[in-house]
């Protein structure tokens, strides 16, 4: 998943300030009893941001008039009589055990009634399948050369596990009418603790634009869906431990929004050893170093990943490979439909399998293992495996495909039962021999 909703800088990317630390969501989720009277009442109702604030929930005294955005040109009158809703979701009086109350609540900025959307969700809201407890003994967060800070193993990580699973600490759209809204999110409905810790957070921006703007926009991933949101008013969060995460064009994890526990969940793209750093992609991963780079100037720092250190020949050929990766899914994906609707059976029987095994070979091989290619692509070799009749090596992987589902969806799906009963599979024996 690519981060973004950068405006761009000319300063040094600094991920972390000042000595190794290490954040928890123990350290930050106050209970009400430890809230000071003014952040008391900030809890109890919703705050109104707009020019039509004449609901029964709480408005701040200087109210702010939503105006077109600043800094992009849109349609103005998208924006006529548009509020802002300022309010915490999940609703505390719903974290009815400890691990709940650990996990947290979000400071979100939505439009009026994606809320209440999300509220009327039947499995609203879902227990991380991670505890913020349990997750102290899987990572930590601490110096990085040449980072600031970073994210780092602490114990053995296998290849689809869940590292985090983290509520963000803000949720708001990517494009707000008005930059002032940002501060208010943050300084009138954020808890000191969370707060705390929001200013925290890097920002490579510098004075650019605002301060919680630049804090927004240096560490904000995207949120894919709010049930309620039109297509175009696309969402951003900021997350106290995921965003401080670093980059690597070969990276080892890899996270997905899960919008029944209001979380993101971190998984291993690959086995992590104790004390590797671990590290996720904020661009494409099948563009060329150059492109990359380009892109990652945004948060103000030139790649030194494996892959971009890479020199001559070698660079080169990182390159070559990562290019035919990105041209070679679709096509594999089109060659399957081909190959199993050959009724003649013309195509050879290992063409499809030979394919497919190359782009997999190919993306073992640049450590290009992110997004939807991966799954994509061992799972052509499945099929192709499946509809052969070939038990064994459908099985084997039938295996690999239930880890890239585990990464891609948060679940094995169909693939756990095919990698022990292939015949299950509505395509066993299509292509077999009669």
């Amino acid at each position: 998943m690519k981060r973004g909703f950068l405006l761009g800088s000319s300063q040094g990317k600094r991920r972390g300030l000042g000595a190794s630390a290490t954040f928890k969501a123990l350290d930050v989720i106050p209970s009400t009893s430890e809230l000071n009277p003014a952040e008391k009442a900030k809890e109890k109702a919703d705050t109104i941001l707009g020019p039509h604030n004449n609901q029964t929930q709480s408005v701040p005294s200087a109210s702010i008039t939503v105006t077109p955005p600043i800094r992009v040109s849109v349609d103005r009158k998208k924006w006529e009589g548009v509020n802002i809703i300022l309010t915490f979701l999940p609703l505390k009086e719903s974290l009815k055990t400890f691990e709940e109350y650990m996990a947290g609540c979000t400071v979100c900025a939505l439009y009026p009634g994606v809320k209440e959307s999300i509220l009327a969700l039947p499995s609203f809201p879902c227990r991380p399948k991670v505890s913020p407890l349990a997750s102290m003994n899987t990572w930590n967060i601490t110096s990085a050369p040449g980072f600031g800070l970073g994210m780092f193993a602490v114990r053995h990580i296998s290849h689809g596990e869940v590292i985090e699973d983290e509520r963000p600490l803000l949720i708001a759209p990517a494009l707000l009418p008005d930059d002032r809204i940002f501060k208010a999110l943050v300084e009138q409905k954020m808890p000191e603790a969370y707060r705390h810790l929001f200013y925290e957070l890097h920002n490579c921006k510098g004075d650019t634009m605002t301060r919680e703007q630049g804090i927004i926009a240096t560490n904000a991933v995207g949120v894919p869906d709010l049930p309620g949101n039109s297509e175009e008013d696309q969402m951003l969060a900021v997350l106290m431990n995921i965003s401080r995460i670093n980059h690597s064009c070969t990276p080892n994890a890899e996270y997905r929004w899960e919008l029944s526990s209001f979380t993101f969940q971190l998984r291993a793209l690959k086995s992590i050893r104790p004390g590797e750093q671990i590290t996720i992609s904020y661009t494409e991963l099948y563009h060329q170093r150059d492109i990359r780079r380009e892109s990652l100037r945004e948060w103000s720092f030139t790649c030194q990943c494996p892959a971009c250190s890479l020199t001559g020949a070698a660079s080169c050929e990182d390159d070559t490979r990562r290019a035919l990766v990105g041209e070679s899914i679709q096509t594999l994906k089109e060659g399957l439909q081909a190959w199993l609707k050959d009724i003649t059976q013309r195509l050879p029987d290992n063409d499809i399998i030979e394919k497919g095994k190359k782009v997999v070979q190919m993306m073992e091989e640049t450590g290009a293992l992110g997004g939807d290619w991966w799954s994509n692509a061992v799972s052509v070799v499945c099929m192709a495996y499946i509809a052969l009749g070939d038990r064994e090596n459908a099985k084997e992987w039938a295996t690999r495909c239930a880890v890239a589902s585990l990464v891609k969806e948060g679940n094995e799906g169909k693939w756990a039962e095919w990698s022990k009963n292939p015949e299950k599979s509505p395509i066993w024996r299509m292509r077999a021999k009669k």
